[in-house]
């Protein structure tokens, strides 16, 4: 907790606020992710009676593990594969570790998410996730108004991701050049107890850089 304080106090200025937050963003919501699929893919794999399912699934898995290794050339041919022709939670699954790889762009990670997130038939736990993901990508680079709108709903839910999701929305109060609307988000995080550590810790740090 304290490394991280220091860091942003020491090395990060006001212009570089954004994309160091979303360094350090993007590897606690990766490694959320993580768990989100290992659960998920166990669940259809206990679930599953099956033959194409436990197919799948072990497909899935296999793509998985190659992720994980660095062999992420064959981990996005197999997890193209299981976009096209996996049914329900898998199809979902595969989008996202894909978007995860370090070989998958910034745009393609962008227009992922988005597909997800605008997508009426996916599952809403999974497109509140795409929405803060892409959120996350797109913080310097999207239109902000669009950003606004789509992460708002999720930061007034009850998801999951709805911590997350006010902070990326402070840090757009930021980029617009609104501090005081920015601390006040950040303050509202950082004196929540029903906020997790981490999110609170990010947010405490950020006061300070802001001098709030």
């Amino acid at each position: 907790m304290s490394d991280l304080i220091e860091e942003i106090k020491e090395d990060v200025r006001l212009d570089q606020l954004i994309k160091f937050f979303r360094k350090y963003a993007n590897h606690i919501i990766g490694v959320a992710l993580v768990g989100i699929i290992f659960s998920a893919g166990y669940a259809f794999w206990q679930h599953s009676k099956e033959k194409q399912q436990r197919v799948t699934a072990s497909a899935f898995d296999e793509a998985l593990q190659l992720s994980l290794e660095g062999h992420s050339r064959e981990a996005m041919e197999l997890l193209t594969t299981l976009e096209k022709n996996a049914s329900g939670g898998y199809a979902i699954l595969a989008v996202f570790r894909r978007a995860m790889l370090g070989s998958t762009s910034s745009e393609d990670k962008i227009k992922l998410y988005r597909d997800i997130m605008e997508n009426s038939g996916i599952e809403p736990k999974f497109r509140e996730l795409a929405t803060v993901l892409w959120g996350y990508e797109g913080i310097d680079s999207e239109d902000v108004t669009q950003l606004q709108q789509k992460l708002e709903p999720v930061a007034q839910s009850r998801s999951p991701w709805m911590n997350s999701a006010q902070e990326l929305l402070a840090l757009l109060d930021i980029r617009k050049g609104e501090i005081k609307a920015a601390a006040q988000r950040l303050h509202n995080l950082s004196n929540d107890e029903n906020v997790i550590s981490g999110v609170r810790t990010r947010a405490f740090a950020l006061l300070e850089q802001l001098g709030h």
